[in-house]
């Protein structure tokens, strides 16, 4: 092993010396250290390729006794790239991972963070993330507390201005049995399941209205939504039956903010009407299960005034006051 540079004496103050108690603890801390490193390294190697790099990453080090594991699907594109969201739009390959050659693994679900809206070339629209992203996965072993062997074949397609590139990363993971300590991966794979969509009410929304308006080919739907929170700069994201296109579209505020009406001109082959059809509508508006989060805590801050002394001292638990993942209440 390579010696570091020399630096200046070190000096130990209180008549401590290097070969003391707190001296020799300190020695065996250091010497530690990168075994520590290798327990809490819950992540595959990089798949490298023209456009960034792809791996999984675990949020705990083993897999402990849970009925669920919770790991990542990460992806870091260099500048200007993107990848796709689950329905692209007018054109892209989302993430599609098989991870049918793994071992004790009965089923994996994969989460999709809300998206971003790319207006490209000739009109068209596409959704996905630039720069990168995290897929949350929820990984359920065949057999709880025995060791999972993770391997996802993850075929793609990254796009920057000029191309597009179809890529496939082959990404293997083993976690063993043992206690589920946390990696340094668990808080990014929380950020990024705390921006999957949910439920109206998981953002504050008290009312939700769909209806469609018109006939084709002048046909156009409307999602108008309420809450006690106003609403920013709301996208409304369509995933359609093939054949139809929803292109985005325009919000008008209401209330102050607190009442959004969306309407989208439908587009559709052969004269038919989405009316009557099933479709998947999403609605972005930056981080409002954060914005709920602390509108419930105004309460709490409220109550703390009201009861505290001069002097006094409150202990304080914070988490998601506003949604759960996985079905589970979470820390962070």
């Amino acid at each position: 092993m390579a010696s570091a540079p020399r630096g200046p004496d070190l000096r130990y103050g209180n008549g401590m010396t290097p070969g003391s108690r707190i001296g020799r603890a300190a020695a065996a801390f250091l010497a530690c250290l990168p075994w520590c490193a290798g327990a809490f390294a819950a992540s595959s190697e990089w798949a490298v390729n023209d456009a960034g790099r792809a791996r999984l990453v675990s949020a705990a080090a083993a897999v402990g006794g849970a009925p669920a594991l919770r790991l990542g699907l990460q992806f870091e594109l260099d500048d200007g790239w993107k990848i796709y969201w689950r329905s692209p739009g007018d054109s892209g390959s989302p993430p599609r991972p098989d991870f049918g050659a793994s071992e004790n693994v009965a089923r994996v679900d994969v989460a999709w963070p809300a998206p971003q809206r790319f207006h490209e070339y000739a009109g068209l629209e596409t959704a996905g993330y630039a720069g990168g992203t995290l897929l949350p996965l929820s990984v359920r072993p065949e057999r709880p507390g025995e060791p999972v062997r993770v391997r996802a074949t993850v075929p793609y397609q990254a796009c920057d201005p000029r191309t597009c590139v179809p890529f496939v990363a082959e990404l293997a993971l083993d976690l063993p049995a043992g206690a589920a300590a946390a990696t340094p991966f668990a808080r990014s794979i929380e950020r990024h399941a705390a921006r999957v969509p949910g439920p109206p009410e998981a953002a504050g929304v008290e009312d939700v209205s769909v209806r469609a308006m018109g006939a084709p080919p002048d046909e156009r739907i409307e999602v108008t939504l309420r809450s006690p929170i106003p609403f920013a700069a709301p996208e409304l994201f369509v995933e359609a039956p093939e054949g139809f296109r929803v292109a985005a579209g325009a919000a008008a505020l209401e209330e102050g903010g607190r009442l959004v009406r969306i309407a989208a001109p439908v587009e559709a082959r052969g004269g038919l009407g989405l009316a009557g059809r099933p479709a998947v509508f999403t609605v972005v508006d930056g981080n409002r299960a954060f914005e709920l989060m602390h509108s419930h805590l105004d309460a709490v801050w409220s109550e703390c005034r009201r009861v505290l002394r001069p002097g006094g001292l409150a202990c304080i638990n914070v988490g998601d006051a506003a949604r759960t993942i996985g079905g589970e209440f979470r820390l962070f």
